[in-house]
């Protein structure tokens, strides 16, 4: 009896430590992203995070299978489409995106605006009738958005930095878009196969855009700081920080998980203040904070009463 609280403490911190260690490297992953950037164009760098994640998953489902990874049956086409969606366009305009607006910026709004749109594309892909907190979710959701793009300062540095942002929210929907279509392929194919081969598709996506800007990069320049950072983004929070996702997923359930995601904004926004010097206006903050009050009310309004952890997929993303 004596042995029961320890093992449930472990039990409770074993479920949680890899939750928590994600959401932090998602959140530093803007500052990296952005330092890469600095080195080479956006193109480039996310075909180096995203092959690098695609061979390291691969060669776990590989160690999984016992063999060559196997596409699950009849779902190749599903995961080909996910993986443009999901990995190939939605982080090629994050990039795209990073080039032009500051990483506090991203940190600030993506996090808490893919779960507002995954409640809006469920909306018009279910057709039912909308629950009041759904729709407070998705007008707090736009007020909050609103709000942080009006107070956005240009300057000389990030003169393109309205459209970044406007492209940080487009990317964030495109998750909610993905979110919707990769429920039906967790619960069927299970998460580790559906990570694995959507990011081996979306990389050769990514590869494909990237290469005339790939070959005209002199990689032979590049500083050994630029490495560190394309090894950091690569298997620390893509490829390691989606499989601890997911395993937290199953462990913890949606709503806990939903809980920690919040950590996302906040330690992107201090890694961005302290790494990169960034700096984030009053209003912004403001904005910000909004938003994540109608992520919040987003993801409690589309959240149902029972739903296994396992198969569960709540619209929030990582980086």
């Amino acid at each position: 009896m004596s042995h029961a609280a320890p093992s449930g403490a472990r039990l409770v911190l074993g479920a949680y430590l890899p939750l928590l260690f994600t959401m932090v490297s998602w959140g530093l992953a803007f500052s990296a992203s952005r330092l890469a950037l600095q080195h080479v164009g956006p193109l480039p760098a996310a075909m180096l995070r995203y092959g690098l994640a695609a061979i390291v998953l691969l060669g776990a489902l590989a160690v999984a299978d016992r063999g060559l990874p196997r596409v699950p049956r009849g779902m190749g086409r599903r995961l080909i489409v996910g993986g443009i969606v999901g990995v190939g366009i939605y982080n090629a305009l994050f990039f795209l995106g990073l080039s032009m607006a500051p990483a506090i910026d991203g940190a600030a709004i993506m996090p808490v605006t893919s779960p507002i749109a995954t409640a809006a594309f469920a909306l018009l892909a279910t057709r039912e009738r909308p629950r009041p907190l759904r729709l407070l979710a998705l007008a707090v959701g736009v007020c909050g958005g609103a709000l942080y793009l009006v107070s956005v300062p240009v300057t000389a540095e990030y003169p393109l930095r309205i459209v970044g942002d406007l492209l940080f929210l487009f990317t964030a929907s495109l998750w909610g878009v993905y979110t919707l279509m990769g429920r039906g392929l967790m619960a069927v194919a299970g998460p580790m196969r559906v990570t694995s081969w959507t990011m081996a598709t979306g990389a050769v996506l990514i590869a494909l855009i990237a290469l005339p800007d790939a070959l005209r990069t002199d990689w032979a320049a590049q500083p050994p700081d630029f490495w560190l950072e394309i090894l950091y983004l690569g298997l620390i929070p893509t490829a390691l920080g989606y499989s601890l996702y997911y395993r937290g997923v199953r462990d913890v359930g949606p709503t806990g998980t939903v809980v920690l995601m919040f950590l996302i904004p906040i330690m992107g926004i201090t890694g961005a203040t302290l790494i990169l010097g960034d700096r984030i206006t009053g209003m912004q903050l403001a904005g910000s904070a909004t938003m994540a009050v109608g992520a919040l009310l987003a993801v409690l309004s589309t959240s149902p009463p029972r739903r296994t952890a396992a198969h569960s997929h709540d619209g929030t993303h990582g980086v």
